[in-house]
């Protein structure tokens, strides 16, 4: 406390030296936080809504953790938990599953048939537009719309989501819980129209000219990462970009699976693609990542499934160079 006073309060402490008046009496207002809440990118209180579970009034921690997250049932799923890195139970014998919690009653609430749905509140205020219908742009259309200005989305994909639409594989992220919670975020107001791609159907200026006081854009990032290597930008038939590939498989673009694929990388996109080549009838595959299992940034129990379910994992090594002949 001490410190924070000196930190935000200096020119009050300047001026009393200075005029050499006592301080008056005030209230000292703390944050209570945690390890797992300062890693949450959106500081979820997660001591809080765990300690409502443990007393069983589900509803009561679906509305905390809604405070600050509005796509529970998503996040439940496929958000990579720096909460359960940083929780201080890992230390004695294991950490606490933070994010299988959150699921586990957004899944009460959907299979007990309940509806979460705030109020419609009344649109008083501005209009804003939000370009992308990802979850950023979600999250910002739903707490606006809950402060009652008048927001639209406008999506260049034929469906909302963003990349946990396009990006993330159906049998990790199922598309009923994706579109439960987009009609949460439609049910209070938020219009989302598909198919407009800003700068080639709309410009900025006609969302200017349209009246909107303010444009949140949130187009996300669906580009991989470049792996270095002589070659990989000459188009050749057979070399894939690891997002588009995911993307045309959730588009339900027809794909023809190969005998033998190698896949580049160590993140979740790498895991996803190897289990999705799976999945669409690829019979070899295969993973290479330029470090160690340790260093593998995707996570522990998605490489270990992986594995288990066939995928071939090579370490330490890297590609330097893409051969072609005829284009292939």
């Amino acid at each position: 406390p001490i410190l924070d006073s000196v930190k935000y309060y200096e020119d009050e402490y300047l001026a009393l030296i200075k005029n050499k008046k006592a301080i008056p009496k005030s209230s000292y207002k703390v944050k209570i936080t945690a390890p797992c809440m300062e890693a949450c990118p959106v500081h979820l209180d997660i001591p809080g809504y765990i300690e409502l579970i443990k007393n069983r009034r589900y509803s009561e921690s679906l509305n905390l953790i809604r405070d600050g997250n509005c796509l529970p049932g998503i996040c439940g799923r496929v958000c990579t938990a720096p909460c359960e890195d940083s929780c201080k139970r890992e230390d004695i014998d294991g950490h606490l599953a933070i994010r299988v919690l959150k699921r586990y009653v957004a899944d009460w609430e959907l299979e007990n048939g309940l509806a979460p749905l705030p109020s419609k509140p009344q649109k008083s205020k501005e209009k804003v537009a939000i370009i992308g219908a990802g979850p950023a742009g979600l999250a910002c259309a739903y707490n606006l719309a809950l402060k009652s200005y008048q927001v639209k989305i406008f999506e260049e994909l034929p469906l909302a989501g963003g990349m946990a639409a396009v990006g993330i594989p159906q049998y990790r992220l199922p598309k009923d819980i994706l579109n439960r919670e987009i009609g949460i975020i439609n049910h209070i107001g938020v219009e989302i129209r598909l198919n407009i791609k800003i700068g080639r159907d709309l410009l900025i200026e006609d969302l200017w000219e349209e009246g909107y006081k303010a444009i949140f854009i949130a187009v996300g990032a669906h580009k991989s990462s470049k792996i270095g290597a002589e070659g990989e930008d000459r188009g050749y038939e057979g070399f894939v970009d690891g997002v588009k590939f995911l993307r045309d498989v959730n588009l339900g673009k027809r794909l023809e699976p190969k005998n033998k694929v190698l896949i580049v990388g160590g993140g979740d996109v790498a895991v996803d693609c190897a289990k999705t080549c799976l999945r669409v009838g690829f019979k070899d595959v295969n993973i290479v990542y330029r470090r160690s299992r340790a260093e593998m940034p995707a996570r522990r129990a998605e490489v270990e499934e992986a594995e288990k379910e066939g995928v071939n994992i090579s370490f330490l090594a890297a590609p330097t160079k893409i051969l072609g002949n005829n284009g292939k």
